[in-house]
């Protein structure tokens, strides 16, 4: 029996990249009280999400990434549902 099944899509399927930089974009600029720049949001990569969002949001950070989390959930289905569109599944 499949209980699961996962798919890697960042680079194979699709690149999620920028994806992910606008989520996080759109979650942190809401704190900072100014729209973050591209090179701002690539400065933090190597950290987690949580250490990118201390590093960018200094007070509220963990309201920040869970705004961040729901973005992202929201993208993510966005792109599976026209994989699987895609796919006729």
């Amino acid at each position: 029996m499949v209980k699961m099944v996962a798919f890697d899509l960042d680079g194979t399927v699709c690149d999620s990249i920028p994806f992910c930089i606008e989520a996080f974009k759109k979650a942190a600029s809401a704190y900072t009280g100014g729209i973050l720049t591209e090179k701002e949001i690539v400065n933090t990569f190597g950290l987690n999400e949580a250490g990118m969002m201390k590093a960018i949001v200094k007070t509220d950070w963990e309201n920040a990434l869970d705004d961040f989390m729901v973005i992202m959930k929201r993208c993510t289905i966005s792109v599976l549902r026209l994989l699987m569109a895609s796919m006729n599944l």
